[in-house]
């Protein structure tokens, strides 16, 4: 059986320091947060070193967020403590902070 091969999306941040900023995501997997090592670096003082991860998931078709950083996270109006490791769909117009 073929694994679904991942599509191409484009992650915008749209407040704060870096607003405008665009990654596409092209590598699997992509980590989000301050540290000179993250795949997605943004500059944020409330974002910390691996805030966030970007998983592809070949068997399930989807691309899936899970907050990894050690400070409060809302993803889709829904707070998450920090390195909840829950893993979130990811679709169209998601929103994190």
């Amino acid at each position: 059986m073929a694994q679904a091969v991942a599509p191409d999306w484009l992650l915008i941040v749209v407040t704060g320091p870096d607003l405008g900023q665009r990654f596409l995501l092209a590598e699997n997997p992509v980590t989000i947060g301050r540290g000179r090592d993250d795949s997605f670096i943004v500059h944020d003082p409330a974002v910390t070193h691996h805030q966030m991860m970007i998983e592809w998931d070949p068997i399930a078709a989807r691309h899936y967020l899970q907050v990894t950083g050690d400070s409060y996270s809302v993803i889709n109006n829904i707070p998450l403590r920090e390195n909840a490791r829950i893993k979130h769909e990811l679709m169209e117009g998601i929103r994190s902070r």
